[in-house]
């Protein structure tokens, strides 16, 4: 029996069970399915395409069933999956692609442009697979044709923990994108604090909505439930009334999403009928208004904010679904296989209630960044504490709160601002949808913040007069944004969050 290899596990256990399946390509896998196509896949990409052991295999494709079984076929064959976003632009594609320096590429046809220019600027060559009956050019192979011609009796090494199954390039919005190396012993890891954290078993159904070239497709809750022997069901994006939908089977007992997704479930009618299968509803990607988090609870469904990033977990923390008002905003405690402290500049750990940096340690910790030693040595340190840069806060009783990013911290008359802490507020005003701040530069105090508000359906925009107002009542004096800007929606990058660069120019007075 291999260890460490959860889908030769669980076809041993319930070779029938349905493991994955893809809604919108009609096409479901059982374990046992798996397990031979996954064989064959990694057989065929070390021997048809010659690929060495630690190579990696990229993939430009919308969320499917093969980004899966090229996943799992890569750590069964001792590969490295590196999922490419497919929302980037040819230049900023060409330069993670120079970096990760794959030797082979799978896409479908919707990025089948995308691919040919990555591959045509890259230097070396690199195999291009097409998911699809028929290759596009020359020198491509097509998906299916080789993984049939892949041996499914091909023996494998057991998988290594430590070994790097994963490299996943950060959104990149405040530089050039890292490539964080993730360990197998990273994936497993957060599988089990997932589970004990949301009580996933093997009867669990979880939607997955979220891009898979993203941690939080892939981790926040689909590998977990795979982990449990549960059942992934896909769709390559996110429909809010074809989710409702969904839910409302009974099927879905699970599911991830980000606050705006949550914003617009309810806008389509979530919280008009009841969920009757639902015991896990997950929100990351960026702090959770209160009012969005109180709206689904007193529906009864168990909303719950949770803290992650791609170099650590990606899921951090645990909290109970329903632990009381008291407990709305936080992200809970530590992990069970994991530990968090909160340091001063100087790296001291602050007492309860004051704000720091949030250091965690444990084995859902990256093995480092991909070819970038610097950028490892300055993250991780050598008794395997990783510097988040995001600034938390506790309880006396270990509760953790999520303050804001360090490096979107502004300084305003002399004292700290953090932009979360004042979306948070702002986002509890009855006619606001969606809230971002932004700093802008300010002659007497240095910066003030720029509110940018989305209004909820219906509402008449405030005068600013009354938005300070309001402000004042809900914060510091220095926290009160300076300008107030009303826009149609917020401009968000592919996992959910808002997207301050490109907000800024929106913004400009």
């Amino acid at each position: 029996m291999a260890i460490h290899d959860l889908v030769a596990r669980w076809a041993s256990l319930a070779p029938d069970r349905v493991a994955i399946d893809d809604l919108d390509h009609g096409r479901a896998v059982t374990w046992a399915e798996l397990d031979r196509r996954v064989t064959q896949l990694g057989a065929a990409l070390r021997g048809g395409l010659g690929l060495a052991r630690g190579e990696r295999v990229a993939m430009l494709a919308q969320g499917r069933l093969e980004v899966f079984e090229t996943y799992l076929a890569c750590v069964r064959a001792g590969l490295v999956f590196v999922p490419l976003n497919t929302r980037l632009s040819a230049p900023r594609m060409a330069a993670i692609v120079a970096s990760a320096r794959p030797a082979a590429l799978v896409h479908d046809d919707v990025n089948s442009g995308l691919a040919a220019a990555v591959r045509g600027g890259a230097t070396g060559g690199i195999r291009g697979v097409r998911l699809g009956d028929e290759a596009v050019a020359a020198d491509d192979v097509a998906f299916e044709a080789l993984l049939a011609s892949g041996d499914a009796a091909r023996a494998f090494a057991p998988i290594d923990l430590e070994a790097v199954s994963l490299i996943l390039y950060t959104s990149g919005t405040t530089g050039f994108s890292k490539g964080v190396q993730i360990a197998w012993r990273q994936v497993v890891f957060n599988a089990v604090n997932t589970a004990l954290a949301t009580d996933l078993g093997r009867a669990d159904t979880a939607l997955a909505m979220l891009p898979l070239f993203h941690t939080g497709g892939l981790h926040c809750l689909a590998t977990p439930t795979l982990h449990q022997g549960g059942t992934v069901l896909l769709t390559g994006g996110f429909d809010a009334r074809r989710t409702v939908a969904l839910l409302r089977e009974g099927r879905v007992t699970a599911t991830i999403a980000v606050p705006t997704m949550y914003q617009m479930l309810i806008d389509a009618g979530v919280l008009d009928a009841p969920l009757p299968a639902v015991k896990a509803l997950l929100c990351g990607g960026a702090p959770c208004p209160l009012p969005l988090i109180e709206r689904y609870h007193a529906a009864g469904l168990p909303l719950r904010q949770g803290y992650g990033l791609t170099e650590v977990g990606p899921n951090c923390f645990t909290l109970a679904p329903l632990s009381g008002p008291h407990r709305l905003g936080s992200v809970g405690w530590p992990a069970f296989h994991g530990a968090a402290k909160l340091v001063d500049d100087a790296g001291e750990e602050v007492p309860a209630g004051v704000p720091g940096e949030l250091l965690l340690r444990g084995p859902h910790v990256t093995a480092g960044y991909f070819d970038n030693p610097e950028a490892t040595a300055k993250a991780l340190d050598a008794d395997g504490w990783f510097r988040t840069g995001d600034v938390l806060r506790r309880t006396e009783d270990g509760a953790f709160y999520v303050v804001d990013r360090k490096k979107e911290m502004y300084i305003s008359g002399g004292e700290n601002v953090y932009p979360a802490a004042v979306e948070l507020a702002l986002g509890q005003h009855p006619d606001v949808a969606m809230v971002a701040v932004v700093p802008e530069d300010d002659a007497r105090w240095g910066q003030v913040g720029v509110a940018a508000l989305v209004l909820r359906q219906g509402a008449e925009r405030p005068s600013d007069e009354a938005l300070k107002g309001w402000a004042k009542a809900h914060l510091a004096s220095y926290e009160v944004p300076k300008r107030w800007v009303v826009l149609e929606a917020l401009p968000l990058n592919a996992s959910g969050k808002v997207d301050k660069a490109a907000l800024a120019p929106l913004l400009a007075g």
